[in-house]
C-alpha cells in the first residue's frame, strides 16, 4: 500500500499572493516571539518556529520568515 502525500506531491494546490508592499524581516528572535504572539499564532513563551497551513483538501508545514505592514504608504 503506497502512501500519498497531496501536500508534497501535488503542487498546483497551492495558490501564492505577491506582495503588496515591501517585506520585513524580524529584527531578532525576540521580535518574532513578540510579532508572533500579537498575531495570535502562540501563546507560549517559546514561540513556535512552525506552523501548519491547512487548505480544504491540504496541510503544509511553514515558517515564518517575515512579515508586510499593511496600510505603510504603499501608494507612493
Amino acid at each position: 500500500m503506497a502512501i500519498t502525500y497531496p501536500h508534497i506531491e501535488d503542487s498546483t494546490l497551492t495558490n501564492y499572493i505577491p506582495l503588496q508592499g515591501e517585506y520585513q524581516l524580524f529584527e531578532s528572535e525576540e521580535d518574532y516571539a513578540k510579532k508572533v504572539r500579537q498575531w495570535g499564532l502562540s501563546s507560549a513563551k517559546e514561540a513556535k518556529k512552525e506552523f501548519w497551513y491547512k487548505g480544504k483538501t491540504y496541510k503544509r508545514l511553514v515558517t515564518i520568515k517575515g512579515y508586510e505592514e499593511y496600510g505603510a504608504d504603499i501608494c507612493r
